[in-house]
């Protein structure tokens, strides 16, 4: 589901950032995260698709935290819960709409 650039991007972060860590620690970090925010990326699609605003900024809470973790501020940013607090339903689904297109 994610974009193979957007794992190698976590990927390549997460090396770098825990390059004193054991190898197998790494990977297995990498893995976590990236389940992880597969997991929230189909659940956010599910919400949007429910129109349960609720839902949807819950979860696009959850990735933005998972890109915050795996040092990739940029892809936070489109998934930024606070500034979706303050818009309407149909601007939410549009905004994530088009971030969702970046990553899966």
């Amino acid at each position: 589901m994610i974009k193979e650039e957007i794992k190698k991007l976590i990927e390549n972060n997460m090396n770098e950032a825990f390059k004193e860590y054991d190898e197998e620690i790494k990977q297995n970090l990498i893995k976590v995260s990236l389940k992880s925010l597969n997991e929230n990326l189909q659940k956010l699609q599910t919400a949007i698709k429910e129109k349960n605003k609720e839902d949807i900024i819950f979860h696009a809470h959850s990735i933005k935290g998972i890109f915050l973790n795996t040092r990739c501020p940029d892809l936070a940013e489109d998934f930024n819960d606070v500034k979706l607090k303050n818009l309407s339903l149909t601007e939410i689904i549009e905004q994530l709409t088009n971030s969702l297109k970046k990553v899966v």
